[in-house]
């Protein structure tokens, strides 16, 4: 369990540094955070990269560092982690479909999200924190009271 824990604290915290500095390219230079040009954005809403940065850095950035702290200091540390590794995913999903086209580090980010969730479910089943374990403890202790 330690072992798992471990894997989810550094892949959190990798995707967390990751998205504060490319959410802080896209706040700082918002028409061409790295080089890339707003066209990028043509089937958007959005008219600049600003936005879309904002929502990095502070939704994924800080999702993912307080997942990556909190996963030593409480007992249902695998649903944060479950979480934002969805949150993830769909940040993934509304991206591709906005900018209509799929990049390595799509693919890597991908598959570092279903990292997560799947060490997240590991990690409830070994805590026997799935709902129906958590529903089956709660019945019982409705029946001895």
């Amino acid at each position: 369990m330690k072992m798992i824990k471990i894997s989810l604290f550094i892949l959190h915290l990798l995707v967390a540094i990751f998205a504060f500095l490319g959410g802080w390219a896209a706040i700082s230079r918002p028409l061409d955070p790295f080089g890339i040009s707003t066209d990028m954005l043509a089937n958007s809403p959005f008219d600049t990269f600003l936005i879309p940065g904002l929502l990095l850095f502070i939704v994924i950035g800080f999702g993912q560092l307080a997942a990556a702290f909190i996963i030593f200091r409480s007992h249902y540390q695998a649903y944060v982690s479950f979480f934002t590794g969805g949150v993830l995913v769909i940040w993934l999903l509304v991206q591709v479909l906005m900018i209509r086209t799929i990049e390595v580090l799509h693919i890597v980010t991908a598959v570092i999200a279903c990292i997560q969730i799947a060490l997240s479910l590991a990690l409830m089943f070994k805590e026997r924190l799935f709902p129906t374990d958590y529903i089956r403890r709660f019945m019982n202790r409705q029946k001895h009271s």
